[in-house]
């Protein structure tokens, strides 16, 4: 486990697929655009997406 906190470039389009992607895709498509803006308000500037990666190491 490894702290991963990030400033990505494309904020909403990192937020949209990396983070919330299983999430957004479950909101009908007309709210999906206002509910990305709402968590980009909430956020703030500069949008630092602070979260825990797991790396995982398979052996068969």
């Amino acid at each position: 486990m490894a702290d991963a906190p990030r400033q990505p470039e494309k904020p909403r389009e990192f937020l949209t697929t990396i983070v919330l992607g299983p999430h957004v895709q479950q909101l009908p498509e007309e709210l999906r655009e206002r509910f990305m803006d709402e968590v980009l308000e909430e956020l703030g500037e500069p949008v630092t997406i602070d979260y825990v990666r797991l790396n995982i190491d398979a052996v068969a």
